[in-house]
């Protein structure tokens, strides 16, 4: 590191109530600390920088330390590293989270060293609570009754410590954790609906889950609980991102046919159900087979086959609207759902579909690969109680297509 760049980063440092180190890029050396700092390691105000870390927090920490620094840190709430350390006054706990400042590491410091009890002695439980409190991976505040801050726990600060412009008021928590007016109201709004609830019911525990700007600037999933304990509300929360984000990609895959990347059979009657019960509009149903396909198997092979699947998928999603839903629901059967369509413009679209494959070859593996197909269609009638009567119609409209010759639409009309 050049002198000029420690000694801004000292003045920066400097300016800050925690304890706050500079490291050198090997993190061999402390170049710089401040106040809070130099208190915590208990460095001497005669001795002048740099300092060897093995010489400050003992030659385990320092090795320790160094083997974290090698996995490049990122520096996110939850990137700390726990160290025993043994300084000029003893052993500490101390907690260690990292980022680069250019050719320099940021150390923040935290004493989480057990609070040793009054005329010696081993500290109780009861008297460490603060300091058990500190170490959980889960945010933890208490308020009063008027919901002024009394405690909040490591993890909670460094979720939610959004520096100068919080204060640890509640009221600048949803201000900074919520920058969207209208999502800020939402949860404002479940939040005091589930806050009286609770107030009636002391001791039940509420559940709230939102998506949180935290204090790096990043949004993430935040599952909160929250309950009154006597007059104090209490509010334990962690972070649930990857979890959801697992949950929501299982659910993706779980709806998605591998091969084409529409959806698979299940995932299309679940949203074509959903979309026939709630639309103002009545949608059309399309259920479209390709011709003879097996014979395109039996001749080229199944890979061939596969490709001829994609292309088919990737010709039609590319025809219909964003709206529109598509699915692959059987080997060479695709099925498709048009939202607020009358007869006769979903017969158009019908058209338009089996034109793409029917009058334009398929190129694969440098064959040209000749396909047609056959399209029956059904719009959802009022009559119709479930979207199995419109399926049905269209199944048979599909069977007369392909009897009357294959390579053509035809539409169900629902009885009088």
């Amino acid at each position: 590191m050049s002198p000029l760049g420690a000694a801004t980063l000292a003045d920066w440092i400097a300016r800050i109530a925690a304890p706050v180190a500079i490291l050198d890029p090997d993190g061999v050396c402390c170049v710089a600390t401040n106040a809070a700092g130099r208190r915590l390691l208990a460095i001497a105000d005669a001795t002048a920088p740099p300092w060897r870390l093995d010489t400050l927090v003992g030659a385990a920490a320092a090795g320790s330390l160094a083997i974290h620094l090698r996995a490049e840190p990122v520096g996110g709430p939850d990137d700390w590293l726990a160290l025993r350390c043994e300084t000029a006054a003893g052993a500490r706990q101390i907690a260690v989270s990292l980022k680069r400042a250019g050719d320099a590491w940021v150390a923040t410091l935290e004493d989480r060293t057990p609070i040793a009890r009054a005329g010696g002695g081993e500290p109780s439980w009861r008297e460490n609570l603060a300091a058990i409190a500190n170490w959980l991976p889960v945010g933890i505040e208490i308020y009063d009754g008027r919901f002024n801050e009394l405690f909040a726990n490591t993890h909670s600060h460094r979720v939610f410590d959004y520096g100068e412009h919080y204060f640890g008021s509640h009221d600048d928590w949803w201000d900074l954790g919520f920058p969207d007016e209208a999502t800020r109201a939402a949860a404002w709004q479940e939040w005091l609906d589930k806050v009286a609830e609770a107030r009636r019911n002391p001791g039940t525990v509420q559940e709230s889950e939102w998506s949180v700007r935290c204090s790096d600037g990043l949004d993430r999933t935040m599952l909160f609980r929250y309950l009154f304990l006597g007059d104090d509300y209490v509010v334990t929360f962690w972070d649930v991102t990857e979890q959801r984000q697992l949950e929501a990609e299982l659910r993706r895959l779980a709806g998605t046919d591998a091969l084409t990347g529409l959806l698979n059979r299940r995932a299309f009657l679940e949203r074509a159900a959903q979309l026939s019960k709630r639309a103002e509009e009545p949608p059309a149903l399309l259920m479209l087979d390709l011709d003879h396909f097996k014979s395109v198997n039996d001749r080229f092979g199944h890979a061939v086959g596969d490709r001829a699947l994609q292309v088919v998928a990737e010709r039609w999603r590319r025809l219909l609207r964003d709206s529109d839903v598509i699915a692959r629901v059987g080997g060479e059967e695709f099925a498709v759902l048009l939202p607020g369509t009358a007869q006769a413009t979903a017969a158009a679209v019908a058209e338009r579909l089996r034109e793409a494959i029917g009058d334009t070859p398929l190129a694969i593996g440098g064959r040209s690969l000749p396909l047609t197909a056959s399209i029956g269609a059904a719009v959802v009638e009022p009559a119709d109680h479930d979207f199995d009567a419109v399926l049905q119609r269209a199944d048979r409209a599909l069977y007369a297509a392909k009897s009357a010759g294959r390579n053509q639409v035809v539409f169900s009309v629902a009885p009088a």
